[in-house]
């Protein structure tokens, strides 16, 4: 099942902050653009992760998704691509897994893969944050030009549970 298919998800691209709520990830880009996500659970059917930028690139600027919780057993993986963040170009594909999710992998335009396992939200902000324990979440970097074509998870047993194009 693709994850868009789950009722209720909405991604939108945004310069705001629907949600705020802790830091569950966050780092730097090769190109030095800082970069945070945050999870909140103000309303009691929902759950909205937040992903942001900060300067050097378009500081503000960011996407968040809205999923309904408590999670639906057919969701597994929503993701979206993003180009030119930064003054270098820089692509991104940025998401949230179920927490059965162990390994995604993306498959570019030119053939190449890039593998990576998605992470858990840091200690401090799943302190008195249960419902965190169900995703995961994750922001990868492509180089400039690079173009995500599809994302697909795998389980602990390498199965793949779930596939979703992104071009």
């Amino acid at each position: 099942m693709i994850a868009g298919a789950v009722a209720g998800l909405a991604t939108i691209a945004c310069m705001c902050n629907p949600g705020g709520g802790p830091i569950v990830a966050g780092g730097t880009s090769p190109s030095g653009t800082p970069w945070t996500i945050r999870a909140s659970h103000k309303d009691p059917a929902q759950v909205t992760f937040e992903f942001s930028f900060g300067a050097p690139g378009y500081e503000d600027a960011g996407s968040f998704t809205t999923l309904p919780y408590p999670v639906p057993h057919g969701f597994k993986l929503t993701a979206t691509g993003g180009s030119d963040f930064d003054a270098s170009g820089t692509a991104d594909v940025s998401g949230i897994t179920a927490s059965r999710v162990v390994r995604v992998r993306i498959a570019l335009a030119d053939g190449s893969v890039v593998r990576f396992r998605p992470q858990r939200a840091r200690a401090d902000a799943l302190r008195g944050r249960p419902w965190l324990r169900s995703f995961r979440v994750f922001e990868v970097f492509l180089q400039k030009g690079a173009e995500a074509r599809e994302a697909v998870a795998f389980d602990a047993q390498g199965r793949v549970i779930a596939r979703q194009r992104l071009s």
